[in-house]
């Protein structure tokens, strides 16, 4: 997808890409004008296809609804700044309203349908948004939502029917001006926020992570793709890596194929062969469930060129054993945060050093510090810090978070622990919350992890530790195995035991589990995880008395 390319600079320590000049021409505008002059250029082409119900939408037909949904939003009152909350499966509609919103300058709060009230008043208890756009499906969290926090937000459907509420189309309706539309220049030009997306909520309660305007269409300035590309993601609009497909397939005038229903191995399959996708982005437990599938041997994915992989730890063992079926692609993986509006890492297994996410991006940097912020050189572990030649403007509304993370030279502190190799391959070893440490050693959950799953029947994996008054944590697993399988917990503690060091013995034990607790764009709750384990320890203590 990006030309990668590691360049080091010895003197001060940092890593960087290849530096690509802007297009100087779009800094200052919208993400929405930009899409529009892109749909200007391609005004019969079929750039989304919903895969629910066939629906087709060209270029043209795009540019009208974006053009529409803005002038109705401003029609209702609402202005620049204003925060839209957004909490929809990828319907037919989403896209122009999301293209609406940014047209008018107003601010999108993104959530995932599954989202429960809590949850939701979470967020909106800071986004605080004026009008929401949900599913039926939950339509009753949000309205008990907007109604517990006082918000007095009008409420409308995505798709579907709820007695008593107005549907999208109101914002698509003709407003008969929409051949004299002129893009409102934005008030605080393209640092704006665009969109307040969560974070990911691994280890606690997200945050709102602000992308800006500029953060959005420098995707424009280094994608290295074909109007020919077709695009495919399960992903909702709730992470990075919906809103990721969403803006760069279109600024790229590639196809886009859409569903309105959560990840299933099944229609996966369907849609790559129907469709003959090209590009796909998904997390590493959709990539997993894939290449466990029984179907996997009988399916055509000769269409796929690039399978982009991030937002955890991507198993090597799994991309060889897809990789077996990609006949004209690769898996690519990807390295990056929300924060930095993207990935500063990313390469094919083809070409980088096995375990690592590969060479860096352009107009991305990074430095690595130990604990006391000195910056560290080729070969040395330590925090891995970001930056990217747009300003980041933080969390919303919570300046203490943003500070945490976000020194005054616009590095961004990851909290993940790793180094580069001489040849400019980065390797992520850990969380830096996630590091465990038993008798004073350091332990990566990720490289047991990595070993387990070499397990033929184990489907997912994910190890924490169990706090102990002497050794601090002791090792735990948590396994998802495939159905009807014999595999026993001694078969998974003797291949640790034979693998890797002593200190990095499973000692909190091995427990099964039907499914590890996720978040809605498919990344391991690792709080959960440590809840869980904590839970089975305690049950396994009182079974022992």
């Amino acid at each position: 997808m990006f030309k990668c390319k590691t360049n080091y600079d010895a003197e001060q320590k940092i890593w960087y890409g290849p530096k690509i000049k802007s297009n100087s021409n779009i800094n200052h505008k919208s993400a929405g004008e930009v899409i529009l002059s892109v749909l200007e250029k391609v005004p019969n082409k079929v750039i989304q296809i919903s895969a629910n119900n066939g629906i087709q939408i060209t270029g043209k037909q795009m540019h009208t609804l974006s053009i529409r949904a803005c002038q109705n939003l401003q029609l209702k009152g609402l202005k620049q700044n204003d925060v839209i909350g957004f909490a929809a499966s990828n319907s037919h509609y989403l896209a122009p309203i999301v293209f609406g919103s940014f047209l008018c300058g107003t601010t999108l709060s993104t959530l995932d349908p599954s989202f429960r009230k809590d949850e939701i008043k979470h967020i909106y208890s800071f986004t605080k948004p004026k009008i929401i756009f949900c599913d039926p499906e939950n339509y009753e969290a949000m309205k008990a939502s907007n109604a517990e926090l006082n918000l007095n937000a009008s409420i409308y459907l995505m798709k579907g029917h709820v007695e008593g509420v107005e549907p999208v189309d109101v914002f698509l309706k003709s407003t008969g001006k929409e051949s004299n539309f002129i893009p409102p220049k934005l008030q605080d030009g393209g640092d704006q926020v665009a969109t307040i997306l969560c974070s990911s909520g691994t280890t606690g309660l997200p945050k709102g992570v602000c992308m800006s305007h500029r953060m959005l269409t420098r995707q424009i300035d280094f994608a290295n793709l074909t109007e020919d590309e077709v695009f495919f993601c399960y992903s909702t609009l709730y992470w990075l890596t919906g809103l990721f497909m969403l803006i760069l397939g279109t600024m790229n005038k590639c196809s886009r194929i859409i569903i309105d229903e959560p990840f299933s191995t099944e229609t996966f399959f369907d849609i790559v062969e129907k469709y003959r996708v090209t590009n796909l982005l998904c997390p590493p437990s959709q990539l997993a469930l894939i290449t466990q599938s029984p179907e996997l041997e009988k399916r055509d994915l000769s269409s796929i060129i690039k399978f982009n992989c991030g937002g955890g730890a991507v198993p090597v063992v799994l991309i060889k054993k897809f990789e077996k079926y990609l006949t004209n692609g690769f898996v690519f993986v990807a390295y990056g945060m929300s924060e930095i509006s993207g990935c500063s890492n990313i390469e094919s297994l083809k070409y980088k050093r096995i375990g690592s996410v590969g060479q860096m991006t352009p107009n991305a940097e990074i430095k690595i510090i130990d604990s006391h912020n000195n910056q560290l050189g080729i070969g040395e572990q330590g925090e891995i810090c970001l930056r990217i030649d747009v300003k980041w403007p933080g969390y919303y509304g919570n300046e203490k978070a943003t500070n945490d993370i976000y020194d005054k030279n616009r590095w961004i502190h990851s909290g993940d622990i790793g180094y580069f190799d001489n040849d400019g391959y980065l390797f992520v070893v850990d969380r830096k919350k996630d590091i465990l440490k038993y008798k004073n050693f350091h332990v990566s959950p990720t490289e047991i992890e990595q070993i387990i799953l070499e397990l033929p029947d184990v489907l997912e994996v994910s190890v924490c530790g169990v706090p102990d008054i002497v050794y601090t944590d002791l090792p735990t697993a948590l396994v998802v195995k495939k159905s009807q399988s014999n595999l026993t917990s001694d078969d998974i503690l003797k291949l640790v035991e034979t693998k890797l060091a002593d200190f990095k013995k499973l000692r909190g034990g091995v427990y099964f589990v039907k499914e590890l607790p996720k978040t809605a764009s498919g990344k391991i709750q690792r709080n959960k995880i440590k809840e869980m384990a904590n839970q089975f320890s305690k049950q396994k203590e009182i079974a022992t008395r």
